[in-house]
């Protein structure tokens, strides 16, 4: 005779929370992104894909699933070509610390300094 398995209970509040925030964050982009914003706030957006080393279309969706999960907000400014600028809502601030506290993440070199490390490994 099999057992039945319990039934699922529904997820509490904080719950539901803890997974939205660790959903957004599992990707290694987002993560590095989540750390530049906390490093350097109000960073342009092309300054932003830059330091991630992707291109704007796949930075402004790991941003727009940040800003889902209500840890990054932007605000838009006209200065020459530098329109948005994004940093951490103050919800994404307290994540932070409660994530890391202090603590500084690895960044990721830049994607010229990866090849060309690559391209000097390889002799």
């Amino acid at each position: 005779m099999r057992r039945r398995p319990k039934p699922l209970r529904p997820l509490t509040d904080t719950e539901a929370e803890q997974l939205m925030v660790y959903g957004a964050l599992d990707n290694r982009t987002r993560l590095l992104a989540y750390r530049i914003l906390h490093d350097e706030p109000d960073i342009a957006f092309n300054a932003l894909a830059r330091r991630l080393g992707v291109k704007t279309g796949l930075a402004a969706y790991h941003l727009a699933l940040l800003k889902a999960a209500g840890l990054v907000e932007f605000r838009y400014v006209r200065r020459s070509k530098e329109t948005s600028h994004y940093r951490l809502t103050e919800y994404g601030e307290q994540w932070y610390r409660r994530l890391f506290g202090t603590r500084r993440l690895k960044a990721r070199p830049p994607a010229t300094t990866r090849k060309r490390t690559a391209s000097l490994a390889r002799g």
